[in-house]
């Protein structure tokens, strides 16, 4: 089922599974991961935007409000942002617009459309997954509607929602995930909190035509996700090979894609790491355990493909028997 801004439904918990870790001794910190960047979101700012945003929708009638957004972020990463607990799609097949209008200029356009294919295509490929997410042709002017960012008196972030989007505006709007490109970095840094925001994934639920309840078409107890729009910084140096591991100089697009994209089907991050812990390096190289996709914070690299956390967790999320 497919609808628009005008038809949409709620949100609901982001449901994650996490397979047990292996036992292992971490080494000491090295120098070049206590020099990573690390981000913050400002969850006064966040709120204050996601609440000014869902009146606006209220007054026009839509059907959909802001729900939480979810970040890919330098260093260590960032909790999902909710303003309510939501679970995951009722449908398992999804349409997805690509806004090429908004492409960064870092790379080829036809490298660009190439990974944002093949990063859902990932998630697509996973065996007893059951989600299907299928691109479809951007035939609209303006397909997204939360990119539109103003500034009040007081040189904060007041507002993000582009009343003259085709989400808002056209009945025929009927795709549920709009990928909708790259936005300068001030919206990071003055809308969301940090420049330290690679992507942001946002995520919208659907209410009642009276407007005064959830929707909850699949009966797990959580408002469901009914629309989805993505967004990345144009600060990165987007590339599609060089990023290293430890190294903030090259963010690999599909990496950054993959992980969002994530967040799009209904994961959460999982993997750590223990703030109660000083920062460590496994014996693996590697920060987080287990190491995954949707472990919560980009440290340079390549990981282009979901690993066996990441796949049970979607198996789990779609393959229940629900």
């Amino acid at each position: 089922m497919k609808k628009s801004l005008y038809a949409l439904l709620p949100l609901a918990a982001l449901t994650t599974a996490c397979a047990a870790p292996d036992a292992i001794t971490p080494t000491a910190p090295s120098a070049a991961l206590a020099t990573i960047e690390q981000a913050a979101v400002d969850t006064a700012q966040l709120g204050a935007l996601i609440d000014n945003t869902n009146t606006e929708l209220a007054a026009r009638g839509a059907k959909l409000r802001v729900g939480g957004m979810s970040f890919f972020t330098v260093g260590l990463g960032v909790p999902t942002f909710r303003r309510l607990r939501f679970g995951s799609w009722p449908d398992r097949t999804l349409d997805v617009i690509f806004d090429a209008s908004d492409y960064t200029t870092d790379l080829p356009a036809a490298d660009v459309d190439a990974a944002l294919v093949r990063a859902y295509d990932s998630w697509n490929t996973v065996g007893q997954g059951t989600i299907l997410i299928n691109r479809v042709a951007d035939s609209f002017a303006n397909p997204d509607a939360l990119d539109a960012f103003a500034y009040g008196t007081n040189g904060k972030c007041v507002r993000m929602l582009d009343l003259s989007s085709a989400p808002v505006t056209d009945p025929t709007f009927s795709a549920n995930i709009v990928v909708g490109g790259w936005l300068p970095d001030a919206f990071f840094k003055d809308c969301l909190g940090s420049s330290g925001i690679i992507g942001v994934t946002m995520i919208l639920v659907g209410v009642s035509d009276e407007g005064t309840a959830y929707l909850d078409e699949d009966r797990d107890g959580y408002p469901d996700i009914q629309y989805v729009e993505q967004y990345y910084n144009e600060r990165f140096n987007w590339v599609t090979s060089g990023a290293q591991f430890l190294s903030g100089a090259k963010t690999d697009l599909e990496s950054i894609l993959v992980h969002e994209d994530g967040h799009a089907i209904g994961l959460d991050h999982f993997g750590g790491p223990n703030t109660n812990q000083p920062l460590v390096l496994l014996p693996n190289l590697k920060v987080f355990d287990p190491a995954a996709v949707m472990n919560p914070g980009y440290l340079g690299g390549e990981l282009r493909t979901p690993l066996p956390t990441d796949v049970a967790a979607i198996r789990t999320l779609y393959n229940s028997g629900r």
